[in-house]
């Protein structure tokens, strides 16, 4: 329904959600935040494609897959911040597999990392790490 109002009208409709389906289903693109912070921003068919934020990655490996029915479904390891900490860094890097050293003390720019993708994330500018 809400594609077929969007397109008879020419809409623009901003959908904020958890449900994934619904954005696979709904969304040309896709903004994923985290604790507040925007960490990925691409096309839906990109974001699915091929994540490169590991919060959505995380997200994207939860999905219940066809065929799976019982099994345990993935999990992100930790918590989620409180709102009332300040957070230095990375929001997402007391959770992440992947963090290292400036991720605790600098917040990652929102970088292109391919064609209308972008991601905040020191994974993929090391050198902004630096600064």
């Amino acid at each position: 329904m809400l594609k077929s109002l969007r397109d008879k009208h020419g809409l623009t409709i901003l959908l904020i959600t958890h449900d994934l389906g619904v954005v696979a289903q709904t969304c040309d693109r896709v903004g994923v935040l985290y604790a507040g912070t925007l960490v990925e921003l691409a096309a839906a068919a990109s974001l699915f494609r091929g994540p490169k934020h590991p919060y959505t990655q995380g997200l994207l490996a939860a999905l219940p897959r066809p065929g799976s029915r019982g099994a345990e479904l993935a999990a992100i390891e930790g918590q989620v911040p409180s709102g009332l900490a300040a957070i230095t860094g990375c929001p997402f890097a007391a959770r992440c597999a992947r963090v290292f050293e400036p991720c605790r003390e600098l917040k990652p720019m929102l970088l292109e990392v391919a064609p209308g993708q972008r991601v905040a994330c020191h994974l993929y500018a090391p050198e902004e790490a630096g600064r």
